[in-house]
């Protein structure tokens, strides 16, 4: 119920209803081909004869909630740019099979087929608002009983499609009885209740049949009545009027909730202007970040170089987005307003910048398989490629930020064998035990080429491993949550 929408088919043609979302496989991470399901999309053979798949009109009303998004292109090599599509299942509507799935574009992907004539009952009740909640029918056992209960909800089919999501009907099963709410909790092996059932206890039903409005959310009952309290109090749209109070309640608070949320979403910038700020005043020449954890996920080399490469949802190695890595980074590095959109220039202030890194572990560890060895190589690819996307995330120039950042790899992992003598790897800082944390030989290195002493120098750790680092070279350390 939170997600729902109520969709209206603007095209002529309307719309197919597909029997499933088609997935693409996991090498592709949200990359649909053309041939994957465009086939689909009109019918398919069953038994050496064609069966059309069922459609939806143009102008009428589907109710769904969104099931998927994907980035779609005609090809795996197809030089033309991604189209983003996204696919709703259908829970309610006329003339149509519930569950079938809608497409949002059209065949040829030029243009939308679906527009939302309803928002969410997640939302925050500005314009249009959301319906006012959802009516849930609970049947009795014996037909004859229901009668009045559906005679109701007929006569005011009109005023449920306009001010509610719909009705749905369920029947607990013949045993369920005011009684039986005892039984389930006293019994040693009481009877399975059915989907019904347990909509009819949740919400403390004493007799069948009975009409329900929940709130828009789903999230509590908003007025209850059997047949005859309805009737008496005069029918579903008196129901939905005495429901009216608690509406205004329930979209305040959402409206209340929705701005607690924005100013949520401004907290890390104004803690990080507020660190950036203390970091200046004491001082600090020289950032140090341990990078694994903190910018990147530890094992993950999948990386964008910007942000558009990595997609709407960002399923990349990137690990900036919840942390306050970036508007830290943003805060200490970018001249003019930190939230200015495009590319700006070097702050003339900007602290150094070093980045540690132990994913050159992965080259020597003996207990990672063929498949996840790295080579040199490959590890210095994906640091010049995060470099790129923190220039990209923080809005400088990337050739500015590769020539203003300084890497610390550690290649030799602590579980590997010491270099034989005549390794010629044996000589360099970067293949030696004490650059591997809690050694702090990557600390000392960074210093020693910025010319920053300790006192001047902090570590932006993700670990205890880091902080020994930190006690031992004597810098400053902080963890970025």
């Amino acid at each position: 119920l939170r997600w729902l929408v109520r969709l209206r088919v603007e095209s002529e043609r309307g719309v197919s209803l597909l029997p499933r979302v088609p997935v693409p496989p996991p090498s592709r991470k949200g990359l649909l081909l053309d041939a994957d399901f465009h086939g689909d999309l009109s019918g398919s053979f069953r038994g050496g004869e064609w069966e059309p798949l069922p459609q939806a009109p143009g102008g009428s009303l589907l109710l769904a909630s969104e099931a998927a998004s994907f980035s779609l292109r005609a090809a795996r090599t197809s030089a033309d740019a991604a189209v983003p599509v996204r696919f709703y299942r259908c829970v309610g509507g006329s003339g149509f099979v519930a569950d079938r799935v809608v497409l949002h574009n059209s065949p040829d992907w030029a243009e939308p087929v679906l527009s939302v004539a309803s928002p969410s009952g997640a939302g925050d009740g500005a314009a249009g608002g959301p319906p006012g909640g959802f009516l849930v029918a609970l049947l009795a056992a014996d037909e004859a009983a229901n009668a009045p209960l559906l005679r109701l909800l007929s006569e005011a089919r009109a005023v449920v499609d306009e001010r509610c999501w719909g009705v749905s009907a369920l029947q607990p099963s013949a045993m369920f009885t005011t009684s039986w709410r005892a039984g389930l909790s006293s019994e040693p092996e009481p009877p399975q209740p059915s989907h019904s059932d347990l909509v009819a206890l949740e919400y403390g039903v004493e007799a069948l049949p009975c009409l329900l409005l929940l709130a828009p959310d789903g999230q509590r009952c908003l007025a209850m009545a059997s047949p005859l309290e309805a009737a008496a109090a005069g029918g579903v749209e008196a129901l939905l009027a005495r429901s009216v109070p608690e509406l205004q309640l329930f979209r305040k608070q959402r409206a209340e909730q929705q701005g607690v949320r924005e100013l949520m979403g401004h907290v890390p910038a104004l803690y990080a202007a507020s660190a950036a700020q203390m970091l200046r005043h004491e001082g600090i020449r020289l950032v140090v970040w341990q990078v694994e954890g903190c910018l990147k996920a530890a094992v993950n080399v999948q990386l964008a170089e910007t942000a558009a490469a990595a997609g709407a949802k960002r399923h990349d190695a990137f690990q900036g987005y919840g942390s306050r890595a970036v508007p830290l980074l943003r805060q200490l590095l970018r001249a003019g307003g930190a939230s200015d959109e495009g590319v700006a220039a070097l702050r003339s202030d900007a602290p150094a910048i070093a980045f540690v890194s132990d994913q050159g572990h992965r080259c020597t560890d003996p207990t990672v398989g063929a498949r996840g060895r790295l080579s040199e190589a490959a590890v210095r690819d994906v640091a010049r490629k995060l470099v790129r996307r923190v220039a990209n995330e923080v809005g400088v120039g990337a050739e500015a930020l590769e020539g203003h950042v300084r890497w610390y790899h550690s290649f030799l992992s602590p579980a590997a064998p010491r270099l034989a003598e005549s390794d010629p790897r044996r000589g360099r800082r970067e293949w030696s035990r004490e650059y591997a944390r809690p050694s702090p030989g990557q600390l000392h290195h960074a210093m020693e080429d910025f010319g920053v002493p300790p006192a001047a120098t902090l570590l932006v750790s993700y670990d205890d491993r880091d902080e020994a680092a930190a006690d031992a070279a004597g810098v400053s350390s902080i963890r970025i949550e």
